[in-house]
This record gives structure tokens, sequence and C-alpha cells, in this order.
């Protein structure tokens, strides 16, 4: 997912690729957070792929299995 997130970067607006910037670190496996943190993160990913029409559409739908497995959704 992390690659199609930097993909996705260079094609939606720049507050979409800032969300991104801000949300890949919490996302990486090693990383530490809370896991509502994580969660935040995961929604504010599949908000802006949501925006980015067909080339969203994988990674709103990998983010939706992340959360129904850590059951946020």
């Amino acid at each position: 997912m992390t690659t199609q997130l930097r993909h996705l970067r260079g094609e939606v607006s720049p507050l979409g690729a800032q969300t991104i910037d801000e949300s890949l670190p919490v996302l990486a496996p090693d990383a530490v957070v809370q896991p509502q943190v994580r969660t935040r993160a995961l929604m504010a990913i599949a908000g802006v792929a949501a925006t980015a029409g067909a080339l969203g559409v994988p990674i709103v739908e990998a983010v939706n299995g992340i959360l129904q497995l850590l059951g946020a959704q």
C-alpha cells in the first residue's frame, strides 16, 4: 500500500499530498502508535484516495480491509 500511496501522492491536491505525508510514518509496520492514531491515519488516507477516482479504489479497498481487521469498521 505504501507504494500505491506514494504514486497517489503525485496525483492529488497539495492538501491531499500533505495528508499522505503525515500518515505514512504512522502506518509504517514498526511505528509505535496508539490504535486510535493509526485508525485516524487510515481514515484520512481513505478520504484522500476516495477523491482520486479509479486510482484511489485499491487504496480505499485496502484501508477498509485493514480497518475491518482492526475492528474499527
